[in-house]
């Protein structure tokens, strides 16, 4: 359930808000990428370290996908459906290797 708040704060108000401010970018398959897209991909991994572990630093990558699914959908929607898939997996991936 934490993808969808999550979503709607980095990727629909701070993304959109930081595009607002910045909105130059080089065009990459019908999506402006440039610092607001990659700053708000950093924010997020960031905050994902309130959990001091420096391995969660990783979720930058997936960020440029939630990222470049807002721009290119022009909603959260499919961003935060696919970051509730990745958080999915990654507990049956963690149930899978160290079991109940």
């Amino acid at each position: 359930m934490v993808a969808l708040p999550e979503e709607f704060f980095y990727r629909g108000y701070l993304q959109t808000r930081l595009r607002d401010a910045w909105p130059w970018g080089r065009v990459v398959l019908g999506v402006r990428l440039g610092p607001a897209f990659f700053l708000t991909a950093a924010l997020f991994a960031l905050g994902h370290l309130a959990i001091f572990q420096v391995w969660r630093l990783g979720v930058f990558f997936p960020a440029l996908l939630f990222g470049f699914l807002r721009e290119k959908t022009g909603t959260v929607i499919g961003a935060a459906l696919f970051h509730a898939l990745c958080n999915l997996a990654v507990l049956v991936l963690e149930a899978s290797f160290y079991g109940p």
